[in-house]
């Protein structure tokens, strides 16, 4: 099956029908770069929390069909036409929501995980790296800056030693998904209330950021003006 999709490509690459192999538009095809197979998404996402949503369920999905080809368990699978007339592979395959929500729930944990922390790390890096280096500045300015990548530091230590911590803590003292908890749980009630916090410190580092670098990106194209004028 590889060989023939070489051979077919290479037919393609060398008639000048297309300039390589990752121009042949597949539902599903071997990478053409990389030891691996890769199917197409509905990747055009306009929200960062929509793209990241969409690749956890597609890699939930391909959990449940690795853990179903790796146990061995019975599954048909066809191919059914869509609306636009193109092949799209179907599955009757009982993918469970709770494993997809798990997985979903992971990834999102980790992405904000690095992000909390990359804050963190680069906020405290820029407020040493200002208060040494930034004494050309206005004292206006300076504060602005400073105030912002405090607040940029403390939004972002907070939301990943506290408030993320204490939502894995629940996770953990749950053991079911948060979806299949009821509304009126306490612990549902507290979770909840923690991701509301989460939203909101993550939009108050996010504003905090902007003004700081855009206070830094002032202040270095400033700079260079003084000098000049001196």
């Amino acid at each position: 099956c590889d060989f023939l999709f070489v051979r077919r490509s290479d037919i393609l690459v060398q008639t000048n029908s297309i300039p390589d192999g990752t121009k042949i538009w597949w539902d599903v095809r071997p990478n053409w770069s990389y030891p691996t197979l890769e199917f197409r998404v509905c990747d055009v996402c306009t929200r960062v929390d929509e793209a990241v949503c969409m690749a956890a369920i597609f890699q939930a999905i391909i959990a449940k069909l690795w853990k179903l080809r790796r146990d061995a368990a019975d599954a048909e699978l066809f191919i059914t036409r869509g609306n636009g007339g193109t092949d799209a592979l179907a599955t009757s395959l009982p993918l469970d929501p709770g494993d997809a929500n798990a997985l979903a729930g992971s990834i999102v944990t980790r992405l904000l995980g690095i992000v909390n922390r990359g804050g963190f790390e680069i906020s405290i890096f820029l407020l040493v790296f200002g208060y040494f280096m930034g004494r050309g500045q206005t004292k206006l300015s300076r504060a602005i800056e400073m105030i912002s990548l405090a607040i940029m530091a403390i939004m972002t230590g907070v939301g990943h030693w506290v408030i993320a911590a204490r939502m894995t803590a629940l996770r953990a003292a749950m053991q079911l998904p948060i979806d299949q908890i009821a509304l009126n749980d306490p612990r549902r009630i507290t979770f909840d209330s923690l991701h509301r916090y989460s939203v909101a410190a993550m939009a108050v580092a996010i504003i905090a950021a902007l003004i700081a670098f855009v206070s830094i990106a002032i202040r270095n194209v400033s700079a260079p003006s003084a000098g000049a004028g001196d």
